[in-house]
């Protein structure tokens, strides 16, 4: 497992390709992807399911500035009956480690 803060996974997609070569689990922080952007991890390393979250609000339809934020887990798909997704009400939380009972 590995932890990457990428500041802007469009400028780092060979590296965090590289991370899943060499790792099951790569936990990335800071990607910088819109809401509706999030399926780009997807598509990094073909061994690899995503879950990710985007920190920008777009409740006020109108964005100021760069997206900032945004974490993801990234896992290989060997892991992914092993893996449940809990939501939270919060947008920079992300927990992957809940059973099924929660």
């Amino acid at each position: 497992m590995c932890s990457f803060n990428c500041r802007s996974i469009k400028n780092c997609y060979p590296v965090i390709a590289d991370l899943c070569s060499a790792h099951d689990i790569v936990l990335i922080q800071e990607h910088w992807l819109m809401p509706d952007e999030l399926t780009m991890l997807h598509n990094v390393h073909p061994d690899f399911h995503s879950h990710a979250l985007s920190a920008v609000d777009l409740s006020s339809r109108m964005l100021i500035g760069r997206p900032y934020g945004g974490t993801g887990i990234m896992f290989r798909k060997n892991f992914a009956d092993k893996i449940h997704v809990c939501y939270t009400e919060y947008r920079r939380v992300q927990n992957n480690g809940c059973s099924s009972n929660e």
